[in-house]
Formats: C-alpha cells, structure tokens, sequence
C-alpha cells in the first residue's frame, strides 16, 4: 500500500511540473468591427456620381447604375440602408437627370441619404446642381 501511496504522490507531482510550465492561452481582445455603413456611404458615393455625372450611352446603363446602388444598400444598416433603398425605389427617369435636370426630388432624397451617412460616421457629397 505504501509503494501505491508514494507511486501516486510521484506521479502527482509529476503532473503539476508538466502543468506548471503550461501558460493559459491568452483571451482575446474583441477588436470592434468597422460600421458597415461607412463602406457602403462610400460606395453609394462613387456608383451613384459615375453614373449622373457621365450620360449612360443606353437606359440600361442608367438602370445598371440603379441594381448597383441596389446591391449597395444590401450590405447597409439602419437609416442608410432603408434611405438608399427608397431612392432605389423612386430610381429618377433618364430623361429627367440627363435633358431636362430635374433634381429637386431626387435632391431631397439625397440629401437624407448624406444625413444618414454622416451620422455613421461618413461625410458624402451626392446632390446634384446644374451649371446653368
């Protein structure tokens, strides 16, 4: 019994060496995730200038622009998110941007999509002027 006893305090000793030099694997720190709005203001700046500054050469260019914008407001949260999908659902005529600039409603609708990007954080320009 007493060979028992010392074999079972050897190899509990034994075990807290092992352990002893074991170190507990370090706990992460949470890195906090970028807002995805602030991705998707920039995005909806760039898609949404290159195709009003540029007149598409054919409506589904201009409808093109329209499905990107759309994709767009996908990765979106919130505000910006249901903002850029109501301008997606009220897209401007062609003719109305490119002939006869009408701006006003669209410039509107813009304008709340800036609001709501900049309280996430992402200052964007998008209304239109004419340089008449």
């Amino acid at each position: 019994m007493r060979k028992k006893l010392i074999a079972l305090v050897g190899a509990g000793l034994v075990l807290t060496g092992c352990a002893a030099g074991v170190s507990a694997e370090p706990t992460p720190t949470p890195t906090p995730s970028a807002d995805p709005n602030i991705a998707a203001c920039a995005d909806f700046e760039s898609t949404f200038l290159a195709g009003a500054l540029e007149m598409p050469e054919y409506l589904a260019d201009w409808e093109a622009t329209r499905d990107s914008i759309d994709a767009i407001s996908l990765t979106a949260q919130g505000d910006v998110k249901t903002r850029i999908q109501t301008f997606v659902s009220n897209w401007p005529e062609m003719g109305d941007f490119f002939i006869w600039h009408e701006f006003d409603e669209s410039n509107r609708m813009l304008g709340d999509i800036e609001r709501a990007c900049a309280a996430s954080g992402a200052d964007i320009a998008v209304q239109l002027t004419t340089s008449d």
